[in-house]
């Protein structure tokens, strides 16, 4: 069962984390995680592109990973907030 709020690719990137028995399968499923959440990030504003083309300008490099940056590190608050919240609703 999927967790809400998850990409499609993130859960099995996830089983095969903690499946992996050595630092080199470890290393391995660690980077396909990485790329997983960093990538769906990419996809979605490749999207943003495709459907308002010139009407959307987000920058260079360094302003569209700053973004991806921010966009990780909001969706790591709000994942905290949101166990806060529920482990105070027990």
């Amino acid at each position: 069962m999927r967790a809400r709020g998850r990409g499609p690719g993130e859960e099995p990137a996830k089983r095969r984390f903690k499946a992996a028995r050595t630092p080199l399968a470890k290393t391995g499923a660690g980077l396909l995680l990485w790329a997983v959440l960093v990538g769906s990030k990419f996809v979605v504003l490749e999207l943003v592109a495709l459907f308002f083309a010139d009407r959307v300008s987000l920058g260079g490099f360094f302003s569209v990973t700053g973004l991806i940056v921010v966009l990780l590190l909001a969706r790591l608050g709000v994942r905290r907030l949101l166990a806060v919240d529920a482990a105070a609703a027990d």
